[in-house]
């Protein structure tokens, strides 16, 4: 097994989805949650200052959109890579076209949301 650790910073609006995620990223070998943000303003600042390996991003947030928020993090920090996930299904055009990596519609059961963090730091780790 890699000895890597994928640090994770989550966006979302609701404090008790944040929290859950939180949870289930540390609890998954690898994987450990730095941070969360409940609105897009504090998740750039934030992101900028902790530059985690992946950010799980919110589409709809008080403050700045995700949208505007994944843009304005990778015109700071271009290697970022971005999950950008919302209840809608009609999301991975206008994600992909504002940087992130890839897009999901919510919501996604536990184990495959670990296994989408991992795929997207581009790790092969050991089940």
């Amino acid at each position: 097994m890699v000895d890597t650790n994928i640090t994770v910073f989550i966006v979302n609006d609701q404090k008790p989805i944040a929290r859950l995620w939180e949870i289930i990223i540390n609890s998954a070998p690898g994987l450990t949650c730095v941070g969360s943000a409940y609105n897009g303003t504090d998740a750039v600042e934030q992101v900028l200052a902790l530059q985690p390996d992946i950010v799980l991003m919110d589409v709809m947030m008080p403050g700045i959109h995700g949208y505007d928020a994944t843009r304005a993090i990778l015109s700071q920090r271009p290697e970022a890579r971005i999950i950008i996930y919302s209840a809608h299904t009609d999301i991975l055009d206008e994600a992909v076209a504002a940087g992130a990596v890839t897009a999901v519609a919510m919501p996604l059961p536990p184990d495959t949301l670990v296994d989408l963090i991992r795929r997207v730091a581009g790790l092969e780790l050991a089940s």
